[in-house]
């Protein structure tokens, strides 16, 4: 199962921050300028919350407030859910979707160490179901060229799915179910297939 520690690796620990009363105008600057959707707000070591897109679209522009006389520390997300590296990516979604956010703050021994957004944990899957695309893609060709009886047979699809309908299913329902049932399992089995 991967974890935030993953995550935070391939993307790197960088961390951007803003001290809480920049104005809202630089601070948009600073996200532009690193292609960015969320920015840190600290001062020194302690941080105070998170600036996002959304709070200046909801409490800057929705309010008729002016992003050049408005403070980061008047709008910021405070309060937002924290994680560490070790928790899971699944832990991550549940707290994206539960909250309604798009971004969470990861602290190891009470220190900021990054962010990670929907967008990452989106890559995440992403990348996820591409081994599992090519999972199914060398499994079906195995069985197609071997007649091994073993390989993923309508049968063997129906069982995972728990069901005894054994219409060939399509690849989404293929992938969701490598998802939930296989993924756990699907590390050794590539590696097998490899050696």
């Amino acid at each position: 199962m991967k974890k935030v520690a993953d995550i935070l690796q391939r993307k790197g620990a960088n961390v951007i921050s803003i001290l809480p009363e920049t104005t809202v105008i630089e601070a948009l600057e600073l996200m532009a300028a690193k292609n960015i959707g969320s920015v840190l707000v600290m001062r020194g070591d302690l941080y105070y919350g998170l600036l996002t897109e959304r709070d200046y679209a909801r409490k800057v522009i929705l309010k008729g407030k002016h992003s050049s006389d408005t403070k980061v520390e008047e709008i910021m997300s405070k309060g937002l859910p924290r994680i560490t590296p070790d928790n899971s990516i699944e832990v991550c979604m549940h707290l994206m979707s539960e909250n309604n956010i798009r971004y969470l703050p990861v602290f190891e021994n009470d220190n900021i160490c990054g962010i990670i957004s929907i967008n990452d944990v989106v890559k995440d899957r992403t990348v996820d179901q591409g081994l599992l695309t090519d999972y199914v893609s060398w499994t079906e060709a195995y069985a197609t060229y071997s007649g091994d009886s073993r390989a993923l047979s309508q049968e063997d699809w129906a069982i995972v799915n728990g069901n005894r309908n054994f219409n060939r299913p399509g690849k989404a329902d293929i992938l969701n179910t490598l998802m939930r049932k296989i993924y756990p399992d699907l590390k050794y089995r590539i590696q097998q297939a490899v050696d």
